[in-house]
């Protein structure tokens, strides 16, 4: 079901025309509903720390060890943020997205995907950041901040609170066509079933 406004996520286009997340379907009803609000209550905590919102405390038991990991690598790299978890859409209205972070990672404009997970699926990541970065080509104008030049997933361990950063700058590069290509399918295959 298309997001706000009737606008559909990047996330949904991808799942629909089969670029999704490859280990959703595995997942019973309870695990993906865990997973979803672990997620959402993580992202939260990212963006408090990133404002400089106090941390409430004591962290339940399921944030503990990723938000350790998200310490250590906000205390590790060196970065600043221009945007937290930004709510983008796109001027044509096709689809929207929820981006994690942009800024400066080791003094390159980058755009940053947090995934609370030891092992995240970086060749679905890579489509997600690919129409990430398309909206953030729609939005930026001249003389503002610069386009990415480069894209990284970091993902944060929920089991031993360790994080690993992956550039995945080349990989999104060359599926920037393919979400335009799947934009426009997901959009004839609405119009198609209407």
């Amino acid at each position: 079901m298309p997001g706000r406004d009737g606008i559909p996520s990047v996330t949904e286009i991808l799942s629909d025309v089969g670029l999704g997340w490859h280990g959703a379907g595995f997942l019973t009803a309870e695990r993906r509903t865990f997973l979803l609000a672990r997620g959402k209550a993580m992202h939260a905590l990212m963006h408090r720390h990133a404002t400089g919102e106090p941390i409430p405390q004591p962290l339940h038991a399921a944030l503990v060890k990723p938000f350790e990991a998200y310490q250590r690598w906000a205390e590790t790299v060196d970065h600043s943020i221009l945007g937290s978890e930004v709510e983008m859409i796109h001027s044509t209205k096709t689809y929207m997205g929820h981006l994690d972070r942009v800024g400066y990672c080791q003094r390159h404009p980058t755009l940053i995907d947090f995934k609370i997970t030891a092992s995240p699926d970086l060749d679905s990541a890579s489509y997600q950041l690919a129409g990430y970065f398309r909206l953030l080509e729609d939005a930026l104008c001249p003389g503002g901040p610069p386009l990415p030049t480069h894209v990284v997933v970091v993902a944060l361990n929920p089991e031993t609170g360790d994080w690993r950063q992956h550039n995945l700058t080349d990989l999104v590069e060359s599926r920037l066509h393919i979400f335009d290509a799947a934009v426009v399918l997901y959009h004839a295959r609405i119009a198609r079933s209407a």
